[in-house]
């Protein structure tokens, strides 16, 4: 927003220099200029995980957190496949936004073979939160969204009682098992365990109705023995 405003800013009273350049250059250099006027500073942080059933390996989920400024985008998502006489192959994806510790908005997305089966989406207004499922109105909340499963990954929860399920669209108690672990219970009957290390999760213990997975931290050249920051 803030570099349109200066492009029909410049592009109002030097309307000869725009006349000069091609769309392309102009926006370059429009936006060039504003990172030197206005510099941001912030940094992803990248994990890997690997989904793991007994000693089979099903697939891998990708963590990603973009903070910049006062705003944090979380990106979730995950494949799986499984399957005997066919495969199974599922899919969730969470996105979520934050904005100075309050979820600004989210969505979640779980497909299987392909086949979207469900969209839960959050959006906050001035009161509190809409809630969606698949594009109809579910429910309000009025509590604050300030810790949610996609910030699970990035954020151990100290100190935490509560966080929010995209999936279930509610608050979910916190139980601190020990140093580091962490479990949840969800409605359906299932549960997962956190392990953290240096504030990092590097396992979920995610015991399902028709089996235990892991999802394990991968180590790698490229990620720095764990995860990969980039700073900009």
């Amino acid at each position: 927003m803030l570099t349109m405003i200066i492009i029909i800013t410049l592009r109002k009273y030097f309307p000869k220099i725009f006349k000069q350049f091609n769309l392309k250059i102009q926006f370059t250099g429009i936006l060039l200029l504003c990172l030197i006027l206005f510099p941001t500073s912030g940094f992803t942080q990248h994990y890997t995980y690997t989904v793991i059933k007994g000693n089979k390996q099903l697939g891998t989920l990708s963590a990603k957190c973009l903070k910049a400024d006062k705003r944090i985008t979380y990106s979730i998502w995950s494949e799986a496949k499984t399957g005997f006489i066919f495969n199974i192959t599922v899919n969730v994806m969470i996105e979520e936004i934050f904005e100075t510790e309050e979820m600004e908005q989210s969505t979640f997305i779980r497909k299987i073979n392909g086949i979207q089966m469900i969209k839960n989406t959050v959006d906050k207004f001035k009161n509190g939160y809409v809630l969606k499922i698949n594009g109809n109105d579910a429910k309000n909340i009025s509590n604050k969204i300030n810790y949610s499963m996609g910030a699970m990954y990035f954020i151990e929860p100290e100190n935490r009682q509560f966080v929010y399920s995209e999936n279930y669209q509610q608050f979910l108690p916190l139980l601190a098992m020990g140093k580091n672990h962490y479990l949840i219970k969800f409605p359906d009957g299932n549960k997962s365990y956190y392990t953290y290390n240096n504030g990092m999760c590097t396992e979920v213990e995610a015991h399902t109705k028709w089996a235990v997975l892991f999802f394990k931290l991968n180590a790698g050249p490229s990620s720095n023995g764990i995860n990969t920051k980039t700073k900009y």
